[in-house]
C-alpha cells in the first residue's frame, strides 16, 4: 500500500499524541465515516488517521464539517444537546446488553456465533461514531463566540465569567469514582466499585484494568481526605449557583443562553464521548477473551493490535491471529480512515515511513503559518521569545510575544508584560486558557510545533481571534 493518499492532503490538523491500540484507532476514527440514520446533513469525515501515535485529519475536512455543524447550531440551538442526550441514553441501551450478553457461553459456540457476537459489538461502537466528531467541530466557534459576547457585556469581567460558562456542572468520571469509593463499606460495595470503575485505566484500549489491591490502598488514603473532598463539593455547589447567575445576566439573549448551556455540556461531554469505548470491553470480558483464544492468541489482550474486520474474518474462517503483523504494529502502525468503513493502514517500517511523510508535511506548513485555538481575542505584532525552561524567562522583555509549550504560576510575573502568549498545549481549561482571560491578554492555545518553527527575535504577527500567528516578511 503506498502512501499517495497521505501526501495528497496539503494540510493536517493534529489534535494531539495519543498511545491508542490499533484496534481502538480503527473504530473511533472510521465510526464518524458512517452516516447517522435521520442526521440533517451528511457527517461522514475521512482522512481522519493516527500516525505514530499523532492523530490528526485533513484539515479542509475538518473545515467543511464545522461550517455544517455550526450552521445546524445556529439554526437549531438544542441540537447538540438534544444529540448528546441521545448519546446517553444510546450508551445505557448498549450497556445494559453488553453486562446481560457477559454472562453468555461463548466457549460452547461455533465459530460463527461467536463472529457474529464479536460483530454485533464492533457494531455498537461505531454507530458512537457522530458523537466522536461533532462536538470537536463547534468547539471553537463555542469558545469565539461566548468571548466576543462577553466582552461586549461584561468587559474586564469577561475571563471570569467565560470560565464560569465553561466550567461542567456535571461531575466527571473522576469526582464521581472518588465519590463511590468514599461509600465503599465492605466487600462487596468495593467489589461493585471495580466493576464500576476498574476501566478507567483502559485509555487507550489496551485491556489494562485497575486491581483491587490499588482500590485498597487508595480507600485508607481516601478516609483521610473526607475533609478535602466535603470543600470541594461545596465549591462545585458554589459554582452551579453562579453558572445559574450567569444565565439570570444574559437571559434577555435566547441564543447565546442556549449556547452557553450547550458549550457547558459540550466540555463533560468530550470525556464522556470517549469514555464510553474505553469502558465498553469491560462489559464484555466473557466474548473477548473467547475472541483471543479461538484466534489462538497466548494472551488474549493481543486482539487490541489487529483491526476489527480482520478479527471478523479470521474467526469466520477459523483462521488465527499473525503474530508477525502484530509485533510489527507494536513497534509502530498508522491507521487512515476512508468513507463507510473503508480504510488505509501500514504497520512496522512501512508506518514509519508514512508517518515521516506527514511529519514533513506538518512541518512545511507550519513554517508558512502557525494555527491554534483562541484562548483570548486580539490583535498585535511583537518579537517573539520562546522560554523553553525557568531559565529563559530573564530574556523576555516588554511588549514581547511568549511563545512556549505550556504555562504555570511561575510565568505568572512575566505574563504581566507581554504583547501575547502562544502555547502548544491547548484546551480551553489549561493554564494559558485560564491566565489569559484573566489577564486580558491575546493568546493562542494548541499551536503545534510553536517553538520549533519560531526563533527568538522572529516578528510575527499574533490573529488570536482567528487563531493564527504569521511571521512578517
Amino acid at each position: 500500500m503506498n502512501d499517495s493518499t497521505v501526501a495528497s492532503v496539503q494540510q493536517w490538523h493534529e489534535f494531539h499524541e495519543r498511545k491508542r491500540s490499533p484496534f481502538f484507532s480503527g473504530i473511533f476514527l472510521c465510526g464518524p465515516a458512517v452516516q447517522k440514520n435521520d442526521f440533517p446533513f451528511d457527517h461522514r469525515v475521512q482522512r481522519f488517521g493516527i500516525f505514530c501515535g499523532h492523530v490528526a485529519i485533513d484539515l479542509s475536512e475538518k473545515e467543511r464539517l464545522s461550517k455544517q455543524a455550526v450552521a445546524l447550531l445556529q439554526r437549531k440551538q438544542e441540537y447538540l444537546l438534544q444529540l448528546m442526550d441521545q448519546a446517553y441514553k444510546e450508551h445505557t441501551i448498549h450497556m445494559n446488553t453488553w453486562k446481560k450478553n457477559d454472562g453468555r457461553k461463548y466457549g460452547s459456540m461455533s465459530n460463527e456465533e461467536v463472529a457474529e457476537a464479536f460483530r454485533s459489538y464492533v457494531d455498537d461502537l461505531f454507530s458512537f461514531g457522530i458523537y466522536v466528531t461533532l462536538p470537536l467541530f463547534v468547539e471553537e466557534y463555542f469558545e469565539s463566540f461566548i468571548q466576543e459576547r462577553f466582552i461586549q457585556l461584561f468587559g474586564k469581567e469577561a475571563g471570569r465569567w467565560f470560565g464560569i460558562a465553561v466550567n461542567p456542572l456535571k461531575d466527571g468520571t473522576v469526582i464521581k469514582e472518588e465519590q463511590s469509593l468514599l461509600q465503599v463499606n465492605g466487600e462487596q460495595d468495593l467489589k461493585d466499585h471495580i466493576q464500576r470503575f476498574c476501566w478507567m485505566k483502559n485509555v487507550g484500549f489496551f485491556e489494562e484494568y485497575y486491581t483491587e489491591a490499588l482500590y485498597q490502598e487508595r480507600l485508607h488514603q481516601m478516609k483521610e481526605r473526607q475533609k478535602q473532598y466535603a470543600q470541594n463539593k461545596e465549591e462545585r455547589e458554589r459554582h452551579q449557583h453562579l453558572f445559574l447567575h450567569l444565565l439570570e445576566k444574559v437571559s434577555d439573549d435566547k441564543f447565546l443562553s442556549s449556547i452557553i448551556k450547550t458549550a457547558n455540556e459540550a466540555v463533560y461531554f468530550r470525556s464522556y464521548r470517549t469514555e464510553m469505548f474505553y469502558s465498553s470491553p469491560c462489559y464484555n470480558q466473557a466474548l473477548l477473551k473467547e475472541v483471543g483464544k479461538r484466534l489462538g492468541l497466548a494472551g488474549y489482550r493481543d486482539f487490541v493490535w489487529l483491526y476489527w474486520d480482520e478479527i471478523y474474518t479470521r474467526l469466520k474462517d477459523k483462521g488465527v491471529a499473525d503474530y508477525g503483523l502484530i509485533r510489527q504494529r507494536k513497534e509502530h502502525y498508522v491507521f487512515l480512515s476512508g468513507l463507510d468503513r473503508e480504510y488505509e493502514q501500514w504497520s512496522g517500517s512501512d508506518a514509519k515511513r508514512v508517518y515521516e511523510v506527514f511529519k514533513s508535511q506538518e512541518e512545511l506548513q507550519t513554517a508558512k503559518e502557525i494555527t491554534g485555538q483562541l484562548a483570548y481575542p486580539g490583535k498585535v505584532r511583537g518579537r517573539v521569545a520562546i522560554v523553553q525552561h525557568v531559565g529563559d524567562m530573564s530574556k523576555v522583555k516588554e511588549g514581547d510575544i511568549l511563545v512556549t509549550h505550556s504555562t504555570n504560576v511561575h510565568f505568572i510575573p512575566l505574563l504581566k508584560k507581554v504583547a501575547a502568549i502562544v502555547t502548544e498545549e491547548g484546551g480551553i481549561l489549561s493554564h494559558a486558557s485560564i491566565i489569559s482571560r484573566e489577564l486580558r491578554i491575546p493568546c493562542i492555545i494548541g499551536a503545534k510545533m510553536a517553538t520549533k518553527v519560531l526563533l527568538d527575535g522572529d516578528m510575527v504577527d499574533v490573529d488570536a481571534t482567528t487563531g493564527r500567528v504569521k511571521k512578517v516578511s
